[in-house]
């Protein structure tokens, strides 16, 4: 996955405050890992990765709109890349993996956690951020969060910073800015492209990201921060295909 620094016009709350969710689109131009985050090793459900492990650096236009900023990624098969993706609510994409309790709690407990956190410049901090939503994207004990066991799990050695201070984030998110924040995934969808007479090629998605907008408690929109006015999940680097073992960057 990959993250990028804020660069928001002051508009940008007032765009999300007045057109739907689903009727946005992001469009990104290019999309980069953060610089010094670690790579490793993640284990889900058998299948190995090997991938930066840092959030995205994405740059484009959201709503129309410039902007740029950090993405976490929250799809480890495809592939990292530009193009245009539609938006969803954080909730809404997590009702397609789980039941609506299961989904509503790990959207809580990730907006906590970005709420809190999300805006820090530490590496350390973005990396565990990334490790963090992983886990709660794809591990399916949703009593147990730990990266360390069970379907999702980080096996490189070497990285038990980062895994510690993951783990910690479940249970203590910290204290949340004045103001409303607003959690989205842009998803991007595979199809099937002419390649001949009578033939077709399917061609893969990109990854989908998470991100976020804030919304400062006065309702007067501030230019964004770093990684405070939208931050997401995007693939540290780019997540390995799943019959492939080296990384894929776009």
């Amino acid at each position: 996955m990959k993250k990028a620094l804020i660069s928001v016009a002051a508009g940008m709350a007032a765009l999300f405050a007045s057109t739907s969710a689903n009727a946005l689109q992001l469009e990104i131009t290019s999309i980069s890992s953060l610089a010094g985050a670690p790579t490793g090793t993640i284990r889900n459900n058998g299948t190995s990765y090997s991938t930066n492990l840092g959030p995205q650096q994405v740059v484009g236009k959201l709503g129309g709109v410039d902007t740029s900023f950090l993405a976490y990624c929250v799809e480890l098969i495809e592939n990292s890349g530009t193009g245009t993706f539609q938006v969803v609510t954080l909730s809404d994409y997590l009702k397609n993996f789980y039941s609506a309790s299961s989904a509503q709690y790990r959207t809580n407990l990730i907006s906590d956690m970005l709420g809190a956190n999300g805006a820090s410049a530490s590496v350390t901090t973005q990396t565990a951020l990334q490790l963090a939503i992983w886990e709660l994207r794809y591990e399916k004990q949703s009593d147990l969060f730990d990266l360390r066991d069970d379907q999702f799990k980080v096996t490189s050695s070497g990285l038990s910073s980062y895994i510690n201070a993951a783990n910690a984030l479940y249970a203590d998110s910290g204290e949340l800015a004045k103001g409303t924040y607003e959690f989205f995934v842009a998803t991007s969808d595979g199809y099937y492209k002419e390649s001949g007479k009578h033939k077709k090629t399917w061609v893969e998605g990109k990854q989908d990201l998470l991100f976020y907008t804030f919304t400062p408690a006065n309702a007067v929109p501030e230019p964004a921060t770093w990684a405070m006015m939208i931050g997401g999940f995007g693939l540290a680097g780019a997540a390995m295909r799943r019959r492939k073992t080296s990384v894929s960057f776009a």
